[in-house]
């Protein structure tokens, strides 16, 4: 938390920070959309199950970065999230 805290602040990050937030948003959006169209269910809808596991996706990386949770660990925690998250219909 120590470099994310002035990294947060930086000025010089913004637009990186914008295009990485953007990006990925982007993508998850349009893989939901994709599994919305063949069948499946999205809880609370694509934008909100997008954001969900933007955040969750944030959160990981940090703990990843910093040795706390295993990179294999976060997998097996992001795909429980999207199992969760979309259903077949």
């Amino acid at each position: 938390m120590a470099f994310v805290g002035p990294a947060a602040g930086d000025e010089g990050l913004d637009d990186i920070r914008g295009i990485v937030y953007r990006d990925l948003h982007a993508v998850l959006v349009g893989l939901l959309e994709q599994l919305a169209a063949s069948g499946h269910a999205v809880d609370g809808g694509v934008s909100a199950a997008a954001r969900e596991l933007q955040a969750l996706i944030d959160g990981l990386t940090l703990h990843v970065l910093l040795g706390r949770v295993p990179a294999g660990s976060a997998e097996r925690i992001v795909r429980a999230a999207v199992g969760r998250l979309v259903t077949r219909s």
